[in-house]
């Protein structure tokens, strides 16, 4: 697949290089494999700059709508590609002028890539249309590393991430406690309710009834085929409502959170082996909602299952101290988010929607590379088609059933 030429790229560029800098021309690649991100497409740009006589290279990742109908719709790209600019371009300095104004040092809220640029489209409508464009800092060229989605993060990079989420959720709930018109003002207007992956009831029934039959074909699971078949036509129906609906809107945990935080979407620096910097990247499904959604998510679907059966009181306990350090640190009063109150609250996220989520997840966790198509070449039917499970893709499944039922979430 060749990679496209953006166009107007010196317009995009102009307010972060500046009025001396130009653009004079610029290559591109493809900067992720087929199964590495399902909704958009990712670009690897080499631009080159002048400023009088000096020349440079400015390294970047261009985000850009997927091809294809169906992944279009799916994704709804129009909303979402505009959410995910809105995050770069307006909410991230919202929330660095709030830090700023608190007194916090630069560079606190370090855990997103930066932004360099983005438009919706060429024609100055409300939506993004296929000339939408969002660039970044190419984190790869800095080192930063995707994990192995088959395996998942080890011990010390998922307490890592875990900061960094706790970090990532914190600050709006600080600033949400201490500046709340503010927050209602310029930050609420973004999580307005909208539809993704809208499905027929057809289409609705045939995942439910796929994953049920995965978990059917597992022979240590057999036994739970009821409750996880009851669970999993309970928790789809959450995904019914649209994102943002103010009927799982829930104080005072409620804040902006990423919903789609697999392996894929954290990028980890390592230094000498030791992981040291995370970045969170891709908010195209950005929503404001419950914390816990990411944190159950993350750790079911991104961490090594020995890890998690090792050490999951310990992970819950490290990600609700970081939250409370940022709080404290803000000065905020944390009294009503007391880790037991967290614990009720990944309660009730797991029966209400992660369940359904996670195990959903695994088809594109665990796909193999035969298995993977173009974007423009899926269709509906992909959606209930049943393939064979992979391996890996059993042995998660199986795990994350056993470990929902023990923990009484489902």
């Amino acid at each position: 697949m060749e990679a496209q030429k953006i166009e107007k790229l010196d317009e995009l560029l102009k307010d972060f290089l500046g009025h001396s800098k130009t653009v004079t021309g610029h290559e591109t690649t493809r900067l992720t494999a087929l199964g590495e991100n399902y909704g958009s497409t990712m670009l690897a740009l080499k631009i080159d700059v002048q400023q009088e006589e000096k020349k440079e290279k400015l390294e970047a990742v261009g985000k850009v709508p997927p091809p294809g109908e169906f992944i279009q719709r799916m994704f709804n790209t129009p909303i979402t590609f505009r959410n995910e600019i809105n995050f770069y371009k307006i909410i991230v300095p919202e929330l660095e002028n709030f830090l700023a104004e608190s007194g916090i040092e630069n560079n606190y809220l370090d855990c997103f890539p930066m932004f360099y640029g983005a438009r919706l489209n060429l024609t100055n409508k409300e939506y993004a249309d296929n000339e939408a464009v969002l660039l970044l800092e190419n984190l790869k060229v800095l080192g930063y590393e995707v994990g192995d989605r088959n395996s998942g993060f080890d011990l010390k990079t998922t307490e890592l991430i875990l900061k960094a989420l706790a970090k990532f959720h914190a600050v709006p709930i600080a600033m949400k406690i201490l500046k709340p018109e503010i927050f209602r003002k310029r930050i609420k207007p973004f999580f307005t309710p909208y539809k993704v992956f809208d499905m027929d009831a057809n289409m609705q029934a045939g995942v439910v009834e796929k994953n049920i039959k995965i978990v059917e074909g597992i022979d240590d699971c057999k036994q739970y085929v009821p409750k996880v078949e009851r669970a999993l036509n309970s928790s789809h129906q959450f995904f019914l409502h649209p994102k943002n609906s103010p009927l799982f809107i829930r104080e005072p945990f409620a804040t902006i959170i990423h919903t789609d935080a697999w392996v894929n979407n954290f990028m980890v620096l390592f230094n000498k082996d030791e992981p040291a910097s995370c970045k969170i990247v891709d908010f195209q499904l950005l929503e404001y909602g419950s914390p816990a959604r990411d944190i159950i998510f993350f750790i079911f679907t991104s961490v090594q299952i020995q890890i998690v059966q090792q050490h999951y009181n310990e992970l819950i306990s490290l990600y609700h101290r970081s939250l409370i350090e940022v709080l404290d640190k803000l000065k905020c009063d944390t009294s009503s988010l007391s880790l037991e109150e967290f614990h009720q609250e990944i309660t009730l996220v797991s029966k209400e929607c992660e369940f359904f989520h996670c195990m959903v997840m695994l088809e594109p966790l665990h796909a193999t590379k035969d298995s993977i198509k173009e974007l423009d070449q899926y269709n509906e039917e992909d959606m209930t088609r049943e393939k064979e499970i992979p391996q890996k893709h059993k042995e998660k499944a199986s795990f994350i059933v056993k470990q929902f039922i023990n923990r009484n979430f489902i």
